[in-house]
């Protein structure tokens, strides 16, 4: 069984050394805003392949939008 001791803004298990608690924080942060900016970049290229081929301007337009939400992550 898996055991977690928080000391001292320490986080500390049976399988690592101790690591500063907000060094986990800040590393679960990057892991959740890569996978956002690579799910954004995906939609956006499939809106964009979607639209194009299906001569939709909506579907083009709603792409581009999708593709400004990767450069709002970027800027967060």
């Amino acid at each position: 069984m898996r055991q977690e001791h928080v000391q001292n803004d320490t986080k500390m298990d049976e399988f690592s050394s101790a690591v500063p608690a907000h060094t986990v924080k800040n590393n679960m942060t990057v892991k959740i805003l890569r996978v956002t900016i690579a799910g954004n970049i995906v939609l956006a290229v499939f809106k964009a392949a979607a639209g194009i081929l299906g001569n939709s301007s909506a579907l083009t337009a709603d792409a581009v939008h999708t593709f400004s939400d990767v450069f709002g992550s970027v800027a967060f």
